[in-house]
């Protein structure tokens, strides 16, 4: 949209005839597009119409600077993806980490259940014979 609205200012800006700078009888500068009425007077300063060429370089110059434009947008929407990408990438590694010490603890916790349930286990079984066979008998 942008660019058309440029292109037409171009446009209607080469539809423009010569200029003609002209003097009055009291001094007075004006300029207008057609020639002074009064002769001698005329400066015969025309600015230059513009040609195919000079239309042709604006619109090289203007299609340059929306290709330009767009490869900054582009740039611009592309270091933004990979923004998100190394982010998104960040958080999985930081969710596979957690995951791993989420492991881990439980891994230990059931290690120390397994230790408790044997030291437990230890502590009602008789240590010395006497305790041995004294243990023997009460279970018959």
């Amino acid at each position: 949209m942008r660019l058309l609205i440029i292109l037409l200012t171009f446009y209607v800006g080469t539809a423009s005839a010569g200029m003609y700078k002209c003097k009055d009888a009291n001094g007075k500068t004006s300029y207008s597009q057609h020639p002074c009425e009064i002769e001698g007077n005329n400066e015969g300063f025309v600015l230059k119409k513009d040609t195919e060429e000079t239309i042709a370089t604006r619109k090289r110059v203007v299609k340059a600077k929306a290709d330009k434009k767009a490869a900054i947008i582009k740039a611009e929407a592309e270091a933004r993806e990979e923004k998100r990408a190394s982010a998104r990438d960040a958080s999985v590694a930081y969710m596979n980490y957690k995951t791993a010490r989420i492991q881990e603890n439980a891994a230990i916790i059931n290690y120390k259940k397994q230790a408790i349930s044997a030291v437990v286990n230890n502590m009602n079984k008789p240590k010395t014979r006497a305790e041995r066979i004294r243990a023997r008998r009460e279970k018959e």
